[in-house]
């Protein structure tokens, strides 16, 4: 018709997991499980990343400036911003949630960064950030960890059931939770300050579906009109019924862990010749099939890409007589691979029977549910192998965490003094060029050290019926979109 959006309608998008809980502070938008609803109640946040390049765009922040060489940062926000509760979003709500995720009573992960952090409302609309040391990087901090700002009054209000009971200045606000069943949003009539006729939609609902050829036929029969999936074998599925896809790659991808504070893996012989023995190709189609096989740290849409850091080939026979050295010194490389139920285990036995291909090689499997994985993993570090990755448009923040020595998800016992080095780099440049130098750096570290063994890129699709919905711009790595701007196309 040429007349823009419609007001109206609404709008029901399939999830693979429904959360129960919404509170900020717990919960992030660069997640499988919380982003597209977090990202409604509170999006667009201060600040979001763009899920192609990974760059840093404004949200309910106009402006975002550092100085003092990176270690101050002033924010100024939109004028005349409220929360769904109708009190003022100003920058003071914005300190108050620092200072909220900061107190170990609230149990963030995030407590010990916004610790580090001293936010002060300088007006209304302005906030100045003082950090402890340079950082570069710090409105990507800001968009993955602080961009969710709850209404302080509600907070209060509510203390520990407000994350059953959310109020924040995103496009809709909470309607009715049927646990594991839908999560029904309705129209915030206070996001209009933020953008002229937005929301378009009256309602927003997340229904839970755990099965593909379920979310299939909900799109073939209107029931539902959107949809994010996570594997490139249910885009092209969904896509052979009609439905649209914006496709978007993780820099990282999907990678086997290993941990380097127990052997065999102390020994970088030991993480080389697994990596040279692996056919990755055959090891991303079992674990996601239809995803791209990772060559890279990567995607070739990243301004970052480079082809010369492209990941070594496959080495059946450098791999072998690496094995045969170790096991000559007394290091046979003799490992199990821990892995959670319902996330293609069957990766950890293809991992099992390609390797015990080899001579000196003894690699077994442990299968655990979900829970005891995450003790495993996050809490005891007991494993020696497992399934992990990185699934975000841009390194940071979760790069330092992930990588650098004592950072919190650094659960592969990472010491790297070269890789501390490159991450610092990155985050004291105060140039492109300098940045762009530690990344490259970066990577060729952890190529060097065979630090992960690389699996899949991560095909996240965000689907729908464009017969029936328009203005669709996914954010973050792809998983959920502005829902302001969507709108049904029949109003």
């Amino acid at each position: 018709s040429g007349s823009g959006p419609k007001s109206g309608g609404q709008v029901t998008v399939e999830e693979a997991g429904l959360n129960s809980t919404f509170d900020p502070a717990l919960n992030f938008i660069s997640t499988f499980t919380d982003g597209p609803e977090m990202e409604a109640l509170y999006g667009p946040g201060l600040l979001y990343q763009n899920a192609t390049t990974g760059a840093v765009e404004m949200g309910f922040a106009q402006s975002m400036t550092g100085s003092d060489g990176n270690k101050t940062w002033t924010m100024v926000l939109h004028g005349g911003l409220k929360f769904s509760d109708g009190t003022a979003f100003d920058a003071q709500s914005v300190v108050d949630n620092i200072t909220r995720i900061a107190n170990p009573a609230t149990g963030s992960t995030q407590a010990k960064l916004a610790a580090a952090i001293t936010a002060k409302a300088v007006s209304t609309t302005t906030v100045q950030f003082t950090l402890p040391s340079a950082n570069s990087q710090f409105p990507s901090e800001i968009s993955q960890y602080f961009a969710l700002i709850p209404s302080p009054a509600a907070v209060q209000k509510e203390g520990t059931s407000f994350g059953s009971q959310p109020v924040g200045p995103g496009p809709f606000m909470m309607g009715k939770l049927t646990p594991s069943v839908s999560l029904a949003l309705v129209k915030n009539p206070n996001f209009k300050l933020y953008a002229a006729n937005e929301p378009y939609l009256d309602a927003l609902t997340f229904e839970e579906v755990t099965d593909t050829s379920q979310t299939q036929a909900n799109l073939s029969s209107s029931q539902a009109q959107a949809a994010a999936v996570t594997t490139g074998q249910q885009i092209t599925s969904l896509t052979g019924i009609g439905m649209t896809a914006i496709v978007s790659h993780p820099v990282g991808g999907a990678w086997l862990d290993m941990n380097q504070g127990t052997a065999p893996f102390n020994d970088v012989r030991a993480r080389q010749a697994v990596f040279l023995a692996l056919d990755r190709t055959a090891l991303a189609n079992v674990w996601a099939p239809g995803n791209p096989v990772s060559t890279n740290y990567f995607p070739s849409s990243s301004p970052y890409f480079d082809a010369s850091l492209n990941y070594e080939a496959q080495d059946k026979a450098k791999a072998q007589d690496l094995f045969n050295q170790l096991a000559s010194e007394g290091k046979p490389v003799k490992f199990t691979v821990l892995w959670p139920t319902g996330t293609n285990s069957t990766t950890a036995q293809y991992v099992a029977s390609a390797l015990n291909a080899y001579k000196n090689v003894s690699v077994s499997t442990k299968i655990v549910l979900p829970a005891q994985y995450t003790v495993d993993l996050n809490q005891t570090q007991n494993y020696q192998m497992t399934a992990y990755g990185f699934y975000n448009s841009a390194l940071f923040p979760t790069t330092s965490a992930i990588f650098g020595t004592g950072g919190a998800l650094n659960y592969e016992k990472i010491s790297d003094p070269k890789l501390d080095a490159a991450i610092s780099a990155m985050l004291t440049s105060t140039d492109a060029a300098g940045y762009k130098a530690g990344v490259n750096q970066f990577v060729q570290e952890i190529a060097a050290q065979y630090d992960f063994i690389p699996a899949q890129q991560g095909d996240i699709g965000f689907i729908y019926n464009a017969k029936s919905v328009g203005g669709v711009q996914p954010v973050e790595f792809g998983m959920a979109a502005l829902w302001g701007q969507v709108y049904s196309v029949n109003g």
